[in-house]
């Protein structure tokens, strides 16, 4: 191919040197020709490019080359229309994906501020209760506001040596029937016992008292008899004066109050102890009758009466937490079928 075109060129080219026009068999042989600018196939592409060329100089007035025409309408090329609206529209979308990324990192940090202040928030309310758990446990053991209450921060909850008990310490409550089989029956007192949580607050509690008082029984003499108490400048413990007592005319004090450390016994009962102080301070029967008494009449905190059936008994001396003092324990149960009738009077004489 690229010789037969050589050869026209040439052939083209010597009828120009001789100044003369193209013969009829070469323009004839153009006209066949699949590359040639006057082949049937050619004309229409180039009458075309020529239409949109003059187009083009009209509407600019320039004199831009059939070229630069094709490239206007190149849908690759910057100056075609269509290619300005395809460029506008990846601009736009990179735009809108720039937009989307940064209103998902927006999203993504406000996620990380809100879980830190989330964060912050609960690590303060955990703080709140662990202050407002110190704060209540602190106070008296049985959340009394008396002052003479015993009583033992929370730093104090330490494990204590439990004494050694025959019977060992109960696991489970002691039922009505059982404390009368075992004090009334059997008087086995040494059965009675608290359970190892309540024994290890009665131990902590003698501890700290061991450490504010001269004796067991100056303390009781104050937290019960309210007898005031002194401080020894020597040992700074607290005691309580008996001959100023005495002096002052107290007589016996007689006193019944809920024991401070019952023993482990099930809802509905109750364990108290009367107390006396003084001369010929050993108690009688009278005494028990009028504690009695009083606890028939009291206010029943639970449904039904106090069932008018007692127990009460008093340790030997080698069971006497505090021999120094006479003291009797009794025991009552809130019983809904008790009949109020049984009820004895004239108490308060």
């Amino acid at each position: 191919i690229e010789g037969e075109q050589q050869a026209k060129r040439e052939k083209k080219e010597g009828y120009r040197n001789r100044g003369s026009s193209t013969p009829a068999e070469v323009l004839a042989e153009n006209i066949d020709s699949p590359i040639s600018r006057a082949s049937p196939r050619r004309r229409g592409r180039g009458s075309r490019n020529r239409d949109e060329t003059k187009g083009y100089r009209n509407q600019e007035g320039s004199s831009t080359p059939r070229v630069q025409a094709e490239v206007f309408h190149n849908p690759c090329s910057r100056s075609s229309p269509r290619s300005a609206d395809i460029l506008d529209q990846i601009e736009d979308a990179r735009q809108q994906g720039r937009a989307a990324d940064c209103q998902k990192k927006g999203h993504e940090e406000l996620k990380k501020s809100n879980k830190g202040r989330n964060m912050v928030f609960l690590v303060l309310l955990l703080v709140l209760v662990v202050v407002g758990v110190t704060t209540l446990g602190g106070g008296d053991t049985h959340n009394n506001n008396d002052s003479s209450k015993l009583n033992f921060s929370n730093s104090e909850q330490q494990d204590v040596e439990l004494p050694f008990r025959k019977y060992g310490y109960r696991s489970a409550p002691f039922s009505w029937e059982e404390l009368d089989q075992i004090i009334v029956k059997e008087k086995n007192l040494a059965k009675l016992s608290r359970s190892v949580v309540q024994e290890q607050d009665y131990q902590r509690a003698l501890a700290k008292l061991r450490q504010e008082w001269k004796s067991t029984k100056d303390y009781i003499l104050h937290s019960k008899f309210n007898l005031p108490k002194q401080l020894d400048k020597e040992t700074q413990l607290y005691f309580v004066d008996e001959t100023s007592a005495n002096q002052q005319g107290q007589g016996v004090l007689r006193k019944l109050v809920p024991n401070d450390f019952p023993y482990y016994c099930a809802p509905g009962i109750e364990h108290w102890v009367l107390w006396k102080y003084g001369a010929n301070s050993a108690i009688s029967r009278e005494d028990i009758d009028w504690a009695e008494g009083y606890l028939l009449h009291q206010p029943s905190s639970t449904n039904g009466v106090v069932d008018p059936n007692m127990i009460s008994w008093e340790n030997p001396p080698d069971m006497k937490s505090l021999p120094e003092i006479n003291h009797v324990h009794i025991l009552l149960r809130h019983n809904p079928n008790a009949n109020p009738k049984l009820r004895r009077k004239g108490w308060l004489e």
